[in-house]
């Protein structure tokens, strides 16, 4: 409905300003990852508003991952690989979303500057149990990896799961198998209590999590 009525445009450079204000603030240098729309992608003012949103936040351009669908990608390819261009230029990091689920994925991967690939869910769950799965993960990984593009595979809900995906070399995971969204109050905390320790020396382990 945003999509349709417009608003998405809106509602995209909101999520952005606050997502970099926010992430800038934080003591630790972490990366942020935002999802933008197709609409978006082809609005004129659409670089000149991420580049200010950089200037105004003062966040590096590395701490910041876009994310796109292929389905943005192909209506009008030209387009989209001049801004994708501009944007890897700026030095912001880009993943393909849904990768695997388009009938061009190849020729997409080919075009276009991807850092990431994120896989869904659909093509690994219950892959330690299910041959033909567990082939699409490994021939996705072998792909991403003859690209020289990490993968990421979404919505992990198991420990046979992320036990599967580790054996076979996926280079980042994310799900509720390591927790569900929390509000921002509750996002800063978690940021302060892992200073905490890191500065008092306890011992924190952090999977390769997106």
């Amino acid at each position: 409905m945003a999509e349709e009525s417009g608003l998405i445009l809106g509602i995209v450079l909101w999520v952005l300003r606050t997502a970099c204000f926010e992430t800038v603030s934080w003591s630790k240098p972490l990366n942020i990852t935002v999802n933008v729309a197709s609409p978006q992608l082809a609005h004129p003012e659409f670089l000149k508003h991420l580049s200010d949103i950089l200037f105004e936040s003062q966040l590096a351009p590395k701490q910041l991952e876009l994310v796109v669908t292929e389905a943005s990608l192909i209506h009008d390819q030209a387009h989209s690989q001049s801004v994708l261009n501009q944007i890897e230029d700026i030095g912001i990091l880009i993943a393909m979303d849904d990768f695997g689920t388009g009938y061009s994925s190849l020729a997409t991967l080919q075009t276009f500057p991807f850092d990431k690939n994120k896989i869904d869910r659909s093509f690994f769950k219950d892959s330690h149990l299910d041959r033909r799965r567990a082939a699409i993960v490994r021939s996705n990984l072998s792909l991403g990896e003859a690209f020289g593009i990490p993968l990421l595979a979404e919505g992990v809900k198991t420990k046979d799961e992320l036990n599967f995906l580790t054996a076979e070399g996926c280079d980042f995971v994310q799900g509720f198998h390591f927790g569900k969204p929390i509000s921002l109050s509750a996002t800063r905390t978690l940021v302060m209590d892992q200073d905490m320790d890191t500065a008092s020396g306890s011992p924190f382990e952090r999977r390769n999590c997106a």
